[in-house]
């Protein structure tokens, strides 16, 4: 049996669920080099959706909103699982993560650390969970 590396499970209940992963599909080919390099396998759909198929996230899954997508994470080897919550409902997400910066002035070179806050669209968000998760699920 050929395992598909990355899924994504249609909704047709819910509009803006339907619309949020009719996208993601027209670029799930995104996904997918990541995914097989890290010996991972990814699903996409709605929240709900997703509880009978990962019973050892189901209590996170069972508190999602009607409009929320979850990326579900699944080491191959260790059968080792992550999600997150997405909403489907929104197009933009803002983030804010720690940088060091090295600055050079009159005295030398110095370490600063810094906020960098930015904004990404769904699919970027979507690129990040599974980045995110993927460390998550492969972690030793």
């Amino acid at each position: 049996m050929k395992v598909v590396p990355v899924k994504i499970i249609q909704d047709y209940d819910n509009k803006t669920v339907h619309a949020a992963l009719k996208r993601l599909q027209s670029v799930h080919g995104l996904f997918v080099p990541y995914v097989k390099e890290n010996k991972v396998n990814v699903c996409i759909a709605k929240a709900s959706n997703l509880i009978d198929s990962a019973p050892d996230v189901a209590h996170v899954l069972e508190k999602a909103a009607d409009n929320d997508i979850a990326v579900l994470v699944r080491n191959n080897r260790t059968q080792r699982c992550g999600v997150s919550l997405l909403s489907s409902a929104q197009d933009s997400f803002e983030y804010s993560e720690p940088k060091q910066v090295i600055v050079a002035g009159d005295r030398g070179l110095r370490t600063l650390n810094t906020i960098f806050p930015h904004e990404d669209n769904l699919v970027r968000t979507v690129c990040r969970s599974i980045e995110m998760l993927t460390k998550f699920v492969n972690r030793k």
